[in-house]
């Protein structure tokens, strides 16, 4: 289950392909719940049958994220014997993927929209060398060689300030390409959110709110 982005995606794996697939750009809460309903009456299953869950962590949809990690977390302990597995992936990572599978030419970065002046960034060296999640400047995005990709995960957001090839985000080929680089999934105990150390929040120290001079 993927809600990192505008586009929720929700799917029921089998042996390296989707069984039954679904996206949907309505809102998180509603698509989620949706999808879900719309895979098991596909593949005429029920919840407490499945044995493992799949969730991206991020970056991305704060929001989505969460509430599809809250879905999760219900749903894997309506297992009758033991809860549910749970696998965590990322969707820089996922993308990668995808794209070293399609024969992307490397090196290349993968871009997504941190703020209005920060972006999230994958490097991808070659087939068997794939960096970290990084969090870069402008400054440090135009120095970096080879192609760039702009992941599409918000509907009005800012455009990198490099020449990027948009990239709409599809999970459709992600069970083909699960066990690259010694595997995008990995098994966590709970939900985990990608988290930036740059992002610097202030705790509201609950008092009112005071007039702005002037």
């Amino acid at each position: 289950m993927d809600a990192s982005s505008y586009r929720v995606q929700v799917g029921l794996m089998g042996d390296r392909s989707w069984e039954v697939f679904y996206c949907s750009d309505t809102e998180s809460l509603e698509a989620i719940f949706e999808g879900v309903a719309h895979c098991l009456k596909s593949a005429v299953i029920r919840l407490e049958q499945l044995h493992a869950f799949a969730l991206c962590s991020g970056p991305g949809s704060v929001l989505g994220i969460r509430l599809a990690a809250m879905a999760v977390q219900t749903w894997r302990r309506i297992h009758p014997d033991e809860e549910a597995i749970l696998y965590d992936y990322r969707s820089l990572e996922a993308v990668a993927a995808i794209l070293m599978h399609s024969g992307a030419a490397t090196p290349f970065h993968v871009l997504a929209t941190l703020s209005q002046h920060m972006w999230y960034c994958l490097t991808v060296q070659d087939i068997v060398r794939t960096g970290s999640i990084q969090s870069l400047c402008e400054r440090d995005l135009k120095a970096l060689p080879g192609k760039h990709y702009h992941l599409i995960q918000r509907r009005n957001g800012p455009a990198p300030p490099v020449s990027a090839e948009p990239l709409a985000y599809d999970l459709s080929s992600l069970p083909v390409v699960m066990d690259a680089n010694g595997g995008i999934f990995r098994t966590v105990q709970t939900p985990e959110f990608f988290a930036d150390g740059r992002l610097l929040y202030r705790k509201w120290p609950g008092g009112r709110h005071r007039p702005i001079p002037g």
